[in-house]
């Protein structure tokens, strides 16, 4: 297989970043469950986070467990990762056919809709950690970024893709996800996706950078302006830096 995980860290470990390119895996489970265009995408999805999730824990024996209970027609999904990067997983309605959603995507938020999302790590202790919250939009993505924040207060952003070419083949699959940096995360991954949908991808980075800027900047004017401007301008710079860099991940 082509596809593989990238780890980073930053500022003494406080911020970290893993993304996963997983198209080989995502094909995979499609041949072998016969699974419908969105149901592609959904499991795929699970798969590729399953994937990132399994790979943050330490022990070589630990397990990751990722199930989702919904009442909408797919009724449910189970993704099973170890910290080695390798994962499997099904849907219990490989079969679910929706129309595209109001944005001319895959509907794979209708074909969970309200539901529990659980993670389940088993990491050779006497019970497993058992973790969970309510399906907040059913796209997935947005779930875990709500169950890091509620289940384990860790901030963070997560995004996950599956592009499908005309034949219902996987033309592309992957995700990333960010923890740390209180303030990247929330402009980042929740600022500027939700503006994005609402409004325009210009009005959602403007927005978001001058989100991220302010809180910094107020502190700088307390001496002289000529530093003050100078870090006005460092900070428009870090701004731009992580933009590029999420841009990159998520829309390309």
């Amino acid at each position: 297989m082509s596809d593989y995980i990238v780890r980073a860290m930053a500022a003494d470990a406080s911020i970290r970043a893993f993304a996963i390119t997983s198209k080989d895996i995502v094909e995979t489970a499609r041949k072998d469950h016969d699974t419908t265009p969105v149901m592609t995408a959904a499991l795929g999805r699970l798969l590729s986070v399953g994937a990132m999730m399994g790979a943050m824990m330490k022990g070589d024996k630990d397990l990751l467990t990722l199930q989702i209970q919904c009442s909408g027609p797919a009724k449910g999904m189970t993704v099973t990762a170890d910290s080695h990067g390798n994962v499997k997983g099904f849907a219990l309605n490989p079969q679910v056919d929706l129309p595209l959603n109001s944005q001319g995507k895959l509907d794979v938020g209708g074909a969970l809709d309200l539901g529990i999302l659980s993670v389940i790590k088993d990491m050779g202790l006497k019970e497993p950690y058992v973790g969970q919250c309510q399906l907040q939009t059913g796209e997935i993505a947005e779930d875990l970024t709500y169950y890091f924040a509620t289940s384990e207060q860790v901030p963070s952003s997560v995004g996950l893709g599956v592009l499908m070419n005309k034949d219902n083949t996987v033309k592309q699959a992957g995700g990333f996800i960010i923890q740390g940096a209180m303030e990247e995360v929330l402009c980042r991954g929740l600022v500027l996706q939700s503006l994005k949908e609402k409004t325009s991808l210009p009005i959602a980075i403007a927005v978001s950078t001058l989100m991220f800027i302010l809180p910094h900047s107020l502190s700088l004017f307390s001496g002289e302006i000529i530093y003050s401007v100078i870090g006005v301008i460092n900070l428009i710079l870090i701004s731009i830096i992580f933009l590029s860099v999420f841009l990159s991940i998520y829309y390309t």
